[in-house]
């Protein structure tokens, strides 16, 4: 064959079409290496929306996963157990697969957008030193969420699908307390389908001669074949200071049932109690001597009362709302949770003050962010780790909370000064 003739017969086969199998590497494509799935369009406010993401690679997997989860006003990511392992084989080729879940809890109404996220994992090939990573992007997904009839548009918003409750007091009813003793009041409240942070504290109401206190409370969360299931447990403590009779209030706790469609109250019977101590009684000579000083002391005081009283009123008020708002409630358990070292309690504070936040807030510390992503890696890499120091959480935590309480202030300062070139 002359040079001219093989030249001819290069081009010839160059410019030929390859089949795949001729060369199947060319012709297959790689199978995406994330995997979103989001079965439901619609929900409740409350309600715990799955999601899994399914990570897919050539070799097997090594390390821990990462999910650059997307801030949302009011809405929380919570993940359910470990990682599932599997395999599938595409195209006559296996790889490995990971699926993990997630459950999606918002107080939004109307529609919910989660947007794409950065996921990066991972794996080892046969024989190689180093691991190979990989990043992938979700599919960013939307649902429809309702707000169950009968609910305020502010409140917070409980979706159950059943609840079981319990309430248990240290002394049987008739028992005579003395003064300066404690009643030890505990509430167990059981459900599935919701998490843990969403069975909020009791907003227990002050009373007269007797200090109250509310220690930390037992939160569990459980995951098992796809059922979430929540338990919260709080003990509350009443110390009487003085003898007499008190009324111990009845508490409750609301939340809605998306089965039988109705909104459930679960009620937790108050009690009558007797303290047995001094009681402070006037004797009829005192109150013949304080017969006139009386009631030119109540006019004095009416007359003061009278002119404090709308201003006081107002102060009470908001104290109170600002010491009972959901952020500072779960301000204090987050710091509570640090100082007790507390890895669960924390990262349950911490979803539940995200709640309440707008995320320009929650994302303003760099330092946050980075102990929330150390608890998140420190609870759910399963690798075996020491004890869970919760002191460099608490410093970023209140850092924060320091910064947010200065721009607020600055921002008050700067709302009252003059404009500086007012116009005429």
């Amino acid at each position: 064959m002359n040079r001219r003739a093989a030249s001819l017969l290069v081009a010839l086969f160059m410019t030929c079409p390859i089949s795949a199998q001729d060369d199947p590497a060319s012709a297959q494509k790689s199978p995406p290496s994330v995997i979103t799935e989001f079965p439901h369009s619609e929900g409740w406010a409350g309600e715990g929306m799955p999601l899994n993401i399914t990570l897919r690679a050539p070799s097997p997997f090594t390390g821990t996963a990462f999910f650059n989860l997307p801030r949302i006003p009011k809405t929380a990511f919570i993940k359910q157990g470990s990682p599932i392992v599997g395999s599938e084989t595409i195209a006559g080729i296996e790889y490995y697969t990971q699926l993990h879940s997630f459950l999606i809890f918002t107080q939004q109404t109307g529609s919910v957008e989660i947007p794409s996220f950065q996921v990066r994992f991972e794996y080892r090939k046969l024989g190689a030193k180093a691991p190979s990573s990989v990043e992938g992007m979700s599919e960013t997904v939307d649902f429809e969420s309702k707000r169950p009839p009968g609910t305020g548009a502010d409140s917070l918003v409980v979706t159950a699908n059943s609840m079981t409750v319990n309430q248990t007091w240290s002394t049987d009813p008739d028992t005579l307390i003395p003064a300066g003793g404690i009643l030890t009041r505990t509430i167990k409240r059981q459900a599935t389908g919701t998490t843990a942070m969403l069975l909020s504290p009791f907003e227990i109401p002050e009373m007269a001669g007797v200090r109250i206190y509310s220690t930390e409370p037992r939160v569990v969360d459980k995951s098992e074949r796809g059922e979430s299931s929540a338990e919260r447990v709080d003990t509350i403590k009443y110390q009487f200071e003085r003898g007499g009779d008190f009324e111990i209030p009845e508490l409750n706790f609301t939340w809605w049932n998306p089965d039988s469609s109705e909104v459930k109250v679960e009620t937790f019977p108050g009690r009558t109690i007797k303290a047995d101590g001094p009681v402070i009684v006037v004797s009829a000579a005192q109150k013949e001597q304080m017969k006139w000083i009386i009631p030119l002391i109540i006019l004095a005081l009416a007359g003061l009362l009278w002119l404090a009283w709308k201003p006081a009123a107002r102060w009470r008020q908001r104290w109170h709302d600002y010491c009972n708002r959901p952020e500072t409630l779960a301000a204090r358990d987050v710091k509570h949770a640090c100082a007790q070292s507390d890895a669960t309690a924390a990262h349950q504070a911490l979803l539940r003050w995200n709640l309440t936040v707008s995320p320009a807030d929650s994302d303003a510390s760099t330092a946050l962010q980075q102990e929330q992503n150390h608890l998140s890696s420190y609870l759910y890499s399963g690798a075996t780790q020491t004890r869970w120091d919760g002191s460099a959480l608490a410093s970023a935590f209140a850092a924060l909370q320091r910064d947010r309480r200065q721009s607020s202030r600055l921002q008050k300062s700067a709302a009252v000064l003059p404009d500086l070139n007012p116009t005429r």
